[in-house]
């Protein structure tokens, strides 16, 4: 539940309450759940504050439309839970949620008029001065937003200070190409960005942070840097870091996160390995080795602009060197994770102009990590990442709980569309609102998968009407063995194929290209019975009329209950 409907830390800046956001793309599928226990268990969530509630309603194609009636009935039976709500704003809404706000917004309007005609016929009353200490009108009045991005529900709030979930993100693409920000803000990764605690300490953050899950999970996986994740999930996940946004970081996996992390290497102001740094001719022994390294630390350490970038490179060192380690999970060789490094740690582009420059940084950076337990004895002393993240090195603050590590990291690439639930979880005050009880409670489904989806069996092939013929070697054994024949035609044909048997036509079994049919033979062969040459039946697709009208009779049912519902209120 903790994923539907919960309290940000953000407040509105008109009526400073707080806002609350209902995520519906994490609503459990009605197979897996029963929602006439789902929809009081969500009421009982409701806060006993005024608050302000921002809905994403993307989700809501696929459960029905009864349901949301359901709830709505459900909402409008407390006087309290309408006018706790200061303001609605719907993203991505449909023409079911503009309906229910209308139908809210009309009922609200409604009671408050009858209870303003009630205190004005109270107002005559002889001896009445009672002051009213009700709020104003104004300040009740319910208002409901639509926005159709999440770019128009930054007019509103700021979205940055948000917990927006990788679902409401991946919709929002098909709405608009890229979120435009109604406020100006720096980009955290600029031209002037260094990784330093003191100078950009948001940037810092979330840099060790994903460098800390990449540390943590990157034995686990295979080819780790070099198997790219989604683009459209690292683009995202990018653009949230860059803006300093709040997420759920475990919506991402391992893969996207670290395509993610070779895009903030490589978008730095300096590069980690500079070129001009490896002098030509590149050797392949370790004093050649340690010594360029030995030069490219010293270089990073005497500019005030790069000081942590040797500690940034030390760490990679390390990581990449247990990568190797793991080789037996990870697949990864020493030449193979050169390759994936070289392009974000010399800046380089991936072109065929700078392929013989990548060549000269791949092969140093390969003899870097096969020499790195002995150029590792120098560098002891340089702090670990886990040394950074503990705030050993320096106390940190902890600006947000973005990288709240409470769910495991996913560290596969998951099915676009595969989000499972636990009805145990979501249910847990009522253990009994389980759909099919009888079977087991921990039974796991994704919510995307409609309960009117039904899939039809296959046509037969042998019913298709238009089957494609196989090739065959004789045209006279593609007429006699048709599989469309009929019983008797074939043992005919097996009586016609014992009699050519004795005809000496071996001269004609050629590969097919070259077949040469004289007339006489097309003839002969033409001259089958006509029983053989038209024996295909056309039988057409069946139609299975019981299901169509088993889901026309259960849609008629679902509108009855639902205007039986809009009646009672």
């Amino acid at each position: 539940m903790d994923r539907i409907f919960y309290r940000t830390d953000s407040v509105d800046p008109v009526s400073n309450s707080p806002i609350y956001i209902f995520d519906t793309s994490y609503l459990p599928s009605t197979d897996v759940i029963s929602y006439d226990a789902f929809i009081p268990t969500l009421i009982s969530l409701l806060p006993q504050e005024r608050y302000v509630l921002v809905m994403f309603s993307c989700g809501l194609n696929k459960i029905s439309w009864v349901w949301g009636i359901k709830f709505l009935k459900a909402f409008l039976a407390e006087n309290n839970n309408v006018e706790n709500v200061v303001k609605i704003i719907s993203v991505h809404d449909s023409w079911f949620i503009k309906s229910i706000t209308d139908i809210l917004t009309n009922y609200n309007f409604t009671k408050k008029n009858i209870a303003s005609l009630n205190r004005l016929f109270d107002s005559f009353v002889i001896n009445s001065n009672q002051p009213d200490d009700s709020p104003s009108d104004d300040f009740n009045k319910n208002t409901i937003i639509r926005c159709n991005s999440l770019s128009q529900l930054s007019n509103y709030v700021d979205i940055r200070r948000l917990k927006i979930s990788l679902n409401v993100y991946k919709h929002d693409l098909e709405v608009e190409n890229d979120i435009q920000l109604s406020i100006r803000f720096i980009p955290l990764l600029n031209p002037y960005t260094r990784i330093d605690r003191s100078s950009h300490p948001l940037f810092f953050h979330h840099f060790y942070q994903v460098f800390n899950i990449i540390n943590a999970n990157g034995e686990k996986v295979e080819l780790l840097f070099h198997k790219p994740g989604n683009k459209a999930n690292t683009e995202i996940f990018y653009n949230c870091v860059n803006r300093n946004q709040l997420i759920w970081i475990n919506d991402w996996n391992l893969f996207c996160i670290s395509t993610a992390f070779k895009k903030f290497l490589h978008n730095l102001p300096y590069p980690m390995v500079p070129l001009d740094s490896i002098e030509l001719p590149i050797k392949d022994d370790f004093n050649y080795t340690f010594t360029t390294f030995s030069k490219i630390i010293a270089a990073h350490e005497y500019n005030e602009e790069t000081t942590n970038y040797s500690n940034v490179l030390i760490q990679l060192c390390r990581l990449c060197h247990g990568l190797i380690n793991a080789n037996q999970v990870t697949k990864h060789t020493s030449t193979s994770l050169a390759k994936c490094m070289s392009h974000c740690l010399s800046h380089q582009l991936v072109s065929n102009s700078s392929k013989d420059v990548i060549i000269v940084v791949t092969r140093f950076l390969r003899n870097v990590l096969e020499f790195w337990p002995q150029i590792s004895t120098a560098y002891k002393n340089y702090p670990s990442i886990e040394d950074i993240i503990n705030g050993k090195v320096c106390p940190i603050d902890k600006p947000d709980d973005s990288y709240d590590l409470s769910y495991d990291v996913t560290l596969e690439e998951d099915d676009e569309n595969d989000k499972k639930f636990n009805s145990i979880e979501i249910l847990a005050t009522n253990r009994q609102s389980i759909a099919g009880s009888e079977g087991p409670v921990d039974k796991l489904i994704t919510p995307r998968t409609s309960p009117r989806r039904i899939n039809l069996p296959a046509t037969p092939s042998s019913l298709s009407p238009h089957k494609p013929r196989s090739p065959v070697r004789s045209p006279k054994r593609e007429k006699l063995y048709s599989p469309n024949k009929p019983a008797k035609s074939v043992n005919f044909s097996m009586r016609v194929a014992n009699k050519l048997a004795d005809v000496s036509n071996i001269g004609l079994q050629f590969p097919p290209q070259k077949y040469k049919f004289s007339a006489n033979a097309r003839k002969e062969i033409d001259s089958t019975p006509a029983f053989l040459q038209d024996t295909e039946v056309v039988v057409k697709k069946p139609v299975i009329r019981g299901r169509k009208v088993g889901e026309l009779a259960k849609l008629f049912e679902e509108r009855s209950q639902a205007l039986e519902l809009l009646k009672g209120m």
